[in-house]
């Protein structure tokens, strides 16, 4: 309930706590999802750094970037950044890989 509670209006001291929950691993898929959709809901730069780690895959052996595995938690980060953060420089290169990809879940998540 109370991450439905904030995805209409995140305040700022709960941001440590939705960012845990995005990011555990043990944190069961529908929570970590919720928890995503309210990082999205600001415009906090702590939870722009969540979403860019939940959809970063690092770098690949020629040292580009590339995504994470793709998931359900991991296509809610690209469409959270391309919602609030499409121009920002930080999130501008992986929206940018997801848009020219082949895989059509990767495209829709940041149309």
């Amino acid at each position: 309930v109370g991450l439905a509670a904030v995805q209409s209006g995140c305040p700022p001291r709960v941001l440590p706590f939705l960012a845990g929950l995005a990011q555990g691993e043990r944190v069961p898929e529908d929570l970590r999802l919720m928890a995503v959709q309210a990082l999205g809901s600001t415009q906090d730069s702590s939870a722009l750094d969540v979403l860019i780690a939940l959809a970063d895959g690092g770098r690949n052996f020629l040292g580009r970037q590339k995504l994470a595995p793709k998931s359900a938690v991991m296509l809610a980060a690209l469409r959270a950044l391309a919602s609030g953060w499409r121009r920002h420089a930080k999130a501008a290169p992986l929206l940018a890989l997801a848009a020219g990809s082949t895989d059509d879940d990767l495209c829709e998540a940041v149309r």
